[in-house]
């Protein structure tokens, strides 16, 4: 069995917003854990991601993902709130999020969750908001350990698969 997870509600925010979800928002909804063990595995391994690029036009998007294992005495509703707060912020004040998956943890406490973007400058652009860097400030507190990465997310024209290639940090 899977562990739970969060897919955000993009359609309960939109009404609020002027932004107009683009079609990859659709497409991107579809991705779901493939494999229960997640959070250990590549993004590329962990997920369906078939369905979601057949749905998809050729193109470029910026992948964040964070993995994380939680401290045993992590206060989850605190993490939680400052989680959803930013991602409400990002939906609200940046533009280009495009879809956010978030794990839950597992018997090991290992977690992995991921944002995609219409743009690494949009991502960097979210970053620097005030609930995100608040909730940034809490990974000492929260965290026994976590690490971020950073894809390009791309289908070729003719191609009907996606592919992820890490980006350095910028």
């Amino acid at each position: 069995m899977i562990a739970s997870y969060f897919v955000a509600p993009v359609e309960a925010l939109m009404e609020d917003m002027s932004y107009t979800a683009p079609a990859a928002v659709d497409a991107f909804d579809s991705v779901r854990p493939c494999d229960p063990d997640y959070a250990t595995l590549p993004l590329e391994d962990g997920f369906y991601w078939s369905e979601c690029a057949a749905r998809l036009e050729p193109g470029e998007w910026y992948v964040v993902v964070f993995r994380s294992v939680r401290r045993e005495r992590g206060e989850n509703l605190t993490l939680e709130m400052y989680d959803y707060g930013a991602y409400i912020e990002a939906r609200r004040r940046a533009e280009g999020l495009l879809f956010y998956f978030r794990g839950a943890p597992n018997e090991r406490r290992e977690c992995l969750s991921f944002c995609v973007w219409s743009s690494r400058d949009e991502a960097k652009r979210a970053s620097r908001l005030p609930l995100h860097t608040m909730a940034m400030n809490m990974v000492n507190e929260m965290y026994e350990s976590y690490a971020l990465e950073r894809y390009a997310l791309v289908r070729h024209p003719g191609q009907s698969r996606l592919e992820l290639h890490p980006i350095s940090a910028p």
